[in-house]
């Protein structure tokens, strides 16, 4: 019985997670009060579309991709100088520096690639795990795993 628990507490570990290429994210850009900058993200929203990873290996040349979640101050007019969100899928790499600590560090890329200035970035690498709240089905799968081992050890 307790190799039972053993068994479902390590697969449970895996759910949440892909185990090939990374082929779509959700892709959005909206002020924070918008569907695409909140809490309540829903994937059904006709704002929300989806973001077709194959295309980022292709056009940027790289073997690897992350959906991405930015936000930021933004300068453009629709957005009234407020923070905007921005959702989407793009190469982990830019000139052999991970995506968030080049976005943030050389925002002048950012200003001109999408007309704000990043100051959160997230990534992650299984299809659509860029809605909110992220890595939800990750972190409760770890959770029952710690539990259920505990269980067994003691």
């Amino acid at each position: 019985m307790n190799w039972l628990v053993v068994l479902i507490a390590s697969s449970s570990i895996f759910v949440g997670t892909t185990s090939g290429t990374l082929q779509a994210c959700y892709n959005c850009v909206g002020s924070a009060n918008s569907t695409c900058g909140t809490g309540d993200f829903n994937s059904s929203d006709s704002n929300i579309f989806v973001s077709d990873c194959l295309q980022i290996y292709h056009y940027a040349n790289t073997t690897e991709a992350v959906c991405v979640t930015l936000s930021g101050p933004t300068a453009i007019p629709k957005y009234n100088g407020s923070d905007i969100t921005y959702r989407l899928c793009l190469p982990k790499l830019i000139n052999d520096i991970e995506l968030c600590q080049y976005v943030t560090e050389n925002n002048t890329y950012t200003q001109s690639q999408y007309g704000f200035n990043v100051t959160n970035c997230k990534t992650c690498t299984s299809d659509f795990c860029n809605g909110s709240p992220a890595y939800v089905g990750s972190v409760a799968a770890v959770i029952l795993s710690v539990f259920a081992l505990l269980h067994v050890i003691y």
